[in-house]
Parts: C-alpha cells; structure tokens; sequence
C-alpha cells in the first residue's frame, strides 16, 4: 500500500511537469492572439494564463485519479457561475457591473475551456493532436482576422511550434503510460526527451529561416502590396472610429490604432445642447468635447490604446442609455470622487439628441454621472430616434476653444480665458503627493528601442520645463513648431501612409511618425504627446469621442457632431485640478470643422409629469385600459420606488402606442409584456408630490383611476425593471439565500474534509492520552494496545484473521522491531488471565510505550508519515478489522 501511494503521486508528478507544462507552454501564446484580436482589454494576460492552468491543472489531476466526468464536471459549472454571480453582486451598482460582469465571464470561460482540456488530455491518447491543431486553427484565425502585419516568419514559428508539441505530446505520452514504477532515471529520461524537442524546434526552425528568408521577405513585401490595393479600395468607413452595427446606427471603437489611412463619415451623428457659457460672456457659449472612452492601455505588438476598467481611479460612466426606462434617471455619483478634481469644477446640463448614433453608446461633456432617457417631439422622430439629458462634472478650466493649436482669432475673451488657465495651473509644482499606484500607473512607458527613443526626444523637449503646464505647452509647441525652411514639422493627414521598409529596427508607425514623415491624424499626435509627456513624469491618457465646433450664430449653445468629428485627445492630471483636456492635434481645417452646416435644432418634448414601467397584468379591450405591476413611479421632478409591485389602471384610449420604433395599437399589448406608460397631462402636476417613506400604494391613491397616458412603449423582450436614480453611496444588493446556502455547504464540506484527513493523528493522539492518564495498569495495557493496533493499521499492517500474538511475532517483530509480541503477552496476562501485573511487566509496558512510535515513525519521511495519517481507507479498516 505504501509504495502504491508514493508511486501513484509520483506518475502524477511526472505527467503535470513533462504534459501539463508542455501544453500550457502552447496554450498562453494563443490566448494573447485570441485576446487582442477579440478585444478582451478588461483581463491581462497574467490572470487568464493562471486560470487556465490551474483548471487544466485541476482537471488533470481529478481524472487522473479516475473521478467521473458527468458528476465532476457539472460540479464546475455551477461553482463558476457561483463565483460569477457573487462578484457581481459584490460589485456594486448594475451598471459598473458591467465590465466585472464581462471580465468574470471571460475568466469563466477560460477555466471551463481549460478543465475541459485537462480532462481530454488525461482520458484520450489522440487528445493533444486534436489540441494542437485547434491552437494552431484558432491563433491564425485570430492573427489574420486582425494583425494585418503577420509576418511570414511569426506564422512558420507558430507552425513549428504546435506540430512539434503535438508529436512530442504523443511520444511523451505513450512513456508515461508505460511507467508502472516511478524512478529516478523516468524523470531524467523524460527531460531528456523535452530537451531534444526543444533542441529539434530550435534547429528546425533557425535552418530553414536561415535558407528561407529571402523567400519570406518577397512574400511579406508581396501580402503588403496587395494589401495596401485592397485597403484603397476599401470604404474609408472600414477603418474609421465609428463602426456600424446590425440596426445601421454607428457606434465608437472602444481602441484607438495608428493605421496608415484614416476614413471619415460625414453623416450627421447627434445633436446637443449644453448649458455652458464663458462667465464674464454670458452671450458667449463654452463648447466642450464630448467623451466616450478613456484608453489607458497600450499594445506594442498591434500599436493601439485600449480602455481598461480597472485602472486606477476610474471615473468613466458609461451607461447603455437604451436599457433606461424613459424619463428615470440613472445615477452614479462615485465616478465623481474618482475624477480627483474638486476645483474649478460645476456641474453642467446636456441634451443629447441622437441621430446616426446607436442608442446604446453614451457621450457626454466632461466626467458625466446621470443620464435621463426623454421623448423626442413627434416632428423630428424622423431624424432623432433617441434623446437623453445628461449631467456631467465638469472643469472650468476646460474648454475647446483652449485644447485646438489653431488661432482663435481676435476673440479677446477666448484669449484671456487661455491665459487665466494657464496662470492657475501654473500653481501645480510637481506629484510628490500623489498616490503612487495612481502616478505609477499613468507615467508608464513601454521598454525597447523605440520608447528609449521617445524618452530621449522627450527630456530634449521639455528642457528648462519646471512645472506639469510648462511641459505640456513645450510637447504642444513642439507639434506646431516649423523647420529650418520656415516650414510646418508636422502635418495633418488621414493618409499618412505605412514605413518603406518593414526591416528597419523600430520602423513603427508610431516611429514613423515621430522620427520620419511627421504626418498623422489624431490618433498619433494623441499617442505621440501620452508617451513624450509620460516620459517627463507627466501623468496622462488618451480619450476617444468628439470634437466639438461653435459653427452656430442663431442657436447659442446648440452643437451639431457629424462622424467626421470623432476624434482622439489626451487628457492630463492635475492634482487637484483633476482631469484637463489638451489636444495637440496641428490646425486643420478639413479635421476641424465638418462641411455641413449646422441644422435647426430639435423642438425641446413637453414636460412629462407622471411615468412608470411595469409588466401588464390584465387588458380591457372595451374601454383600452391595462392594469400594470410596478415598483417605480415617476410623479413630477420626483422618483418613488418601492420593494412591493403594486398594481395601478392606465388608461390608452388617446395614448401613440410603440414598439421597437414602430406604430402599434392597443390589441398588440399583451398581458406579461413589460411597458413604458407616460403622461404630459399637467393636471398631475397639481398632485402632491410623493413623501419620504410614503408606499408606492399610498402615492397611486390619489391619482385618477384610470390614469390617462399619452404614451406607451411596448419593451422588445421582457426585463427587469430599472430602478430609478441610484448613487454610489447606496447599499448593495444583499447576498440571496440560495447563494447564502451554498457558501454554508461550502464551509460544511470544507471542514468534513479537514476532519476526516485529520481523523488518524487525532485518533492516535487520544488513545495514547488515554494510555498516558491511566491509573491501573490493566487499564492502561488496554489503551496502549488500542494505540499500537491503530498505528501499525494507520501504516499499512493489517492483522487481518491473526490473533494479536501472531500478529505481533510473524508480522511486526520481524518487520518493525518494536517489542510488540513482549508487550502483547503482558496484556494478555492482566486482559485474559486476570493476573495482577508485577514489577517486570510494568516495566515491559512502559518500555514499549516510550519506543515504539519512534521506532515506527522513524523508517518514514515527514511527508510520507503525513500521507499515511491521511489514509482514510485505513481508518476505516481498523474499525471494522
């Protein structure tokens, strides 16, 4: 039994360090491949090669002591949706749950995915071959899909790679299963094998690049061409940052990537107003950028910023504005504090009417915290499909006027407000007071080559700059400065074109443009001034959304964003200040103010002073009313939810019936589908308005009964409801009880388990404490023989049918040499024979007593002693021998 034991640990050891490593070795380069191409920018790679081991890990080594797949494996299902659940629960409100939501299910996935492959590669010979090709089908899907510089080269290593692994895998394995007895000169024979197929890839691969690489370097430049014809053949929207969807609407990239052409939409994306005016101006509107993401992130491989929700601070709201019920208001007011600038900072109103925008993607001016679905006037539902109000935390110091490189004119206002800004965040000496992880995070720079150069361009840049402002107006003189010839050094282009030669060393696009042409978009005048002024320990990000323009003489405040506008930027934080838009893109009069002129703005809706959602109960078709379910309840300006549905009678006789953007009549409304009721009827306005702590029951009492709507919205798909305005501040969600129980289970099991590894040490310390604290001797004989019966099972000597003494002198004494079958005669003689133990026999007792568990323990290891403390079968077998 022992050496059952020590072998089956070691067979297990052997196939986790010559298989298991092997394919997570092949596994991790293909999750960076499918990572990037499918923009998980929320989980780093780090995490997801750790989760995927450990559950091929875990997996492999359940099977391997031959557990059944269809109990385990539902096992699994359920603890990650589980874990799932509980960190959503524990993430707070439901939207920043979002991305938690995204990750978790990504990280889940991975470990199904990764159990999965332990479980074949421990149940089926031929599974590694299989793995093998679905990596090498799944990573070149992935490159080509998106890398549109795969190298031949990177392509044959890959190749290489996986066709090597998938032979060594089956050779390897046919040895592994041929081991029945683990030595020493196994492991050396099996590292032997992986160095000889590292050595066989490495000579396989250097040989034929070495007589390939011309051949390689024609078809790269051969890809490249044709490549570059098929791209000026492309809609310039293929590569634009507005992607369109399956409704046709267009939506931001949620990544910013250097490219060697830039395309343009001129289709008229929303239309805004913003309350905000220059205060010593009134007259004078104050435009602002609207936001959508902040891209913190950068891949080096495919030269692009991606968003990252757990970056330090992260003060991004970015609601999907189709999912609130119209006319409820979506609060959260922690993205407030997370935007670290408390001064110079007000809070500014926005409606946002959107046309060629998907109703799904949120901008808004500044750091933005609420958003308020609301009607669009029925005479320009034809241009409008969506509308919502937002309010947004903005700086004072901001404005678009300051972030263009462009002259602003003779405008003397806009001038001194330039000046005023700069004076006051002059203010700003340095960052030694900031939070380091926050510094750290936003300071950082890529190493390599191209990046030292970066750094060097830099220090030369911001020489003589003392201050944050200093340094930045230095990396924005820097972009509008001109040559030696009088001539601009940089240029605006959405053609900047891809480097001549793809051999030379750092010959990136981001290097190309620095160093060589200086022509670029937005993207890499933003890109280029995060890294010079990272560089010079300036923290900063780059933000992706829309520039906005003050074309308007009529309509003050009113701004009209086309898809030519969406644009790239940078912001830079100022300790206290927090925030500040800087956009070094160079003056361009194609990039700065799109052809179209602007529109006459959109009718402001009535005021609607009752709203609710709810699911329908019950329908009259003689009279048109329906009686709804709800928990919440728009009265006026203000929102009541309660814990209870309670049930309220509208009527729809008059009432425009919808869904999903078209005309319907009341015979369409079902009962069990979720609706949308508004009312513009200001004779509600004269009902009193809802009071703390009153029930949802109480406030409906004295509304009429039916309650006329103007308004109905069928929901698509039946949801949840909403809830209404939510801060940061508010409680969560408690934990349910089915979840509840199963952490009970949980912990139950937990200590179940610990309990029975740990019965054998505890049960052989009790009974050599009973044997220690007896008093006679014919009681304490009996414990010591209960002790050493128990220790000898625990350990692998089975008495079997044996009598004691035939236990003792044909097994242990000539095994173990205890003095076993000594002691065994004195007990029989107090036991059985009844004869009182003398001066000889007591000194017999207590002899074996003391010696015989060290004699025991000492012909075992540590480890090996605690595997066999851990034996439950041998537990169990004392009992019932």
């Amino acid at each position: 039994m022992t050496e059952t034991v020590k072998n089956r640990v070691l067979r297990l050891l052997l196939h986790l360090i010559f298989l298991i490593i092997p394919t997570a070795c092949m596994v991790v380069p293909a999750l960076q491949q499918i990572d990037t191409a499918l923009l998980f920018v929320n989980t780093d790679l780090y995490t997801q090669s750790v989760v995927t081991l450990i559950a091929i890990t875990g997996a492999y080594c359940c099977y391997f002591f031959r557990f059944r797949f269809i109990v385990t494996f539902p096992l699994v299902l359920v603890l990650v949706y589980t874990y799932s659940k509980g960190m959503k629960l524990l993430s707070g409100n439901e939207f920043d749950s979002y991305y938690l939501t995204v990750r978790y299910l990504h990280l889940s996935v991975l470990f199904v995915a990764g159990w999965l492959m332990g479980y074949g590669l421990a149940r089926f010979r031929y599974f590694p071959l299989v793995l093998a090709a679905l990596v090498l089908t799944t990573g070149l899907l992935a490159e080509a899909g998106y890398n549109k510089d795969l190298h031949l080269e990177d392509s044959v290593r890959n190749l290489f790679f996986v066709i090597l692994y998938a032979f060594y895998t089956y050779f390897i394995r046919e040895t592994l299963e041929n081991i029945e007895q683990v030595r020493a000169r196994h492991f050396f024979n099996a590292g032997a094998r992986l160095a000889i197929f590292i050595l066989l890839f490495f000579v396989l691969f250097h040989t034929s690049v070495f007589f390939l690489r011309s051949e390689f370097k024609e078809t790269d430049r051969a890809i490249g061409e044709a490549r570059e014809q098929q791209e000026q053949q492309k809609d310039p929207d293929e590569e634009n940052m507005l992607t369109k969807n399956k409704q046709q609407k267009f939506d931001l990239n949620q990544y910013s990537q250097l490219k060697s052409r830039f395309g343009t939409s001129k289709e008229l994306l929303f239309a805004a107003y913003v309350d905000n005016f220059f205060p010593s101006h009134p007259d004078i509107p104050n435009p602002l950028y609207f936001t959508c993401y902040h891209l913190t992130k950068y891949d080096v491989k495919h030269e692009r910023f991606i968003r990252d929700p757990n970056m330090p601070a992260n003060d991004l709201f970015a609601p999907d504005p189709s999912k609130i019920p119209r006319y409820f208001t979506y609060t959260d007011s922690s993205v407030i504090a997370n935007s670290k600038g408390p001064l110079f900072r007000k809070v500014v109103e926005s409606e946002i009417y959107l046309a060629a925008l998907s109703p799904k993607t949120y901008t808004a001016p500044g750091t933005a915290f609420s958003c308020q679905p609301i009607n669009v006037d029925a005479d320009y539902k034809e241009q409008y499909a969506f509308a919502y109000k937002t309010r947004s935390y903005v700086s004072e110091l901001n404005s678009a006027y300051f972030i263009y490189n462009a002259s602003v004119g003779g405008n003397e206002a806009i001038r001194e407000f330039q000046e005023a800004r700069i004076r006051e965040l002059e203010n700003v000496r340095d960052y030694r007071a900031v939070d380091k992880k926050f510094y750290t995070y936003y300071t950082n720079v890529p190493n390599g080559a191209l990046f030292d150069s970066i750094r060097s361009l830099s220090n030369r840049i911001t020489e003589g700059a003392l201050t944050p402002i200093e340094k930045v107006l230095k990396v924005r003189d820097y972009f509008t400065s001109r040559d030696a010839v009088g001539k601009p050094l940089f240029k605006y282009t959405l053609y900047p074109g891809a480097p001549s030669d793809p051999n030379i060393p750092n010959a990136s696009m981001l290097s190309h443009f620095l160093f060589k042409n200086r022509k670029g978009y937005c993207t890499y005048f933003a890109a280029s001034t995060l890294f010079l002024l990272r560089a010079a320990g300036v923290p900063v990000r780059m933000t992706t959304g829309f520039m906005t323009v003050d074309r308007s003489d009529k309509n003050k405040g009113w701004y009209f964003i086309y898809g030519d506008q969406a644009h790239a930027w940078v912001q830079v934080y100022f300790p206290g200040y927090g925030w500040l838009d800087f956009d070094t893109t160079i003056g361009n009069d194609d990039a700065r103010e799109s052809p179209m002129p602007d529109a006459t703005p959109p009718m402001k809706p009535q005021k609607a002073w009752f709203a609710t959602v709810g699911k329908v109960t019950a329908l009259d078709a003689a009279s048109q009313t329906a009686t709804i379910a709800i928990k919440v309840l728009m009265l006026g300006n203000n929102e009541l939810t309660a814990k209870e549905e309670t049930s309220i009678r509208l009527d729809m006789k008059n009432a425009t019936i919808t869904k999903a953007n078209f005309n319907r009549k009341f015979k369409d409304i079902l009962a069990g589908d979720t609706v949308t009721a508004v009312s513009y009827n200001e004779a509600l306005r004269k009902i009193k308005a809802p009071q703390k702590k009153e029930t949802l029951a109480a406030v409906l009492a004295r509304l009429p009964n039916p309650t006329a709507v103007d308004e109905v919205t069928i929901h698509e798909v039946p949801e949840k409801t909403v809830t209404p305005t939510q801060q940061a501040t508010a409680q969560k969600p408690g934990m349910p009880w089915w979840m509840l129980m199963l952490i009970v289970l949980g912990i139950v099991l937990f200590i179940v388990i610990m309990a029975i590894l740990f019965t054998g040490r505890i049960l052989f310390r009790y009974y050599n404490s009973r044997a220690a604290g007896a008093k006679q001797p014919e009681e304490k004989a009996y414990w010591i023989f209960r002790a050493s019966e128990f220790l000898y099972c625990q350990f692998g000597y089975y008495r079997n049918s044996q009598t004691p003494l035939e236990f003792a002198q044909q097994v242990i004494q000539p095994q173990l040499g205890t003095g076993y079958d000594d002691f065994v005669k004195v007990y029989h003689k107090v036991k059985y024979d009844k004869i009182p133990a003398d001066e000889h026999d007591l000194q017999i007792m207590n002899r074996y007593q003391a010696t015989y568990p060290a004699i025991v323990f000492g012909k075992y290891t540590f480890m090996q002693r605690s595997l066999k403390f851990m034996n439950v079968v041998s537990t169990i077998k004392f009992f019932f021998n």
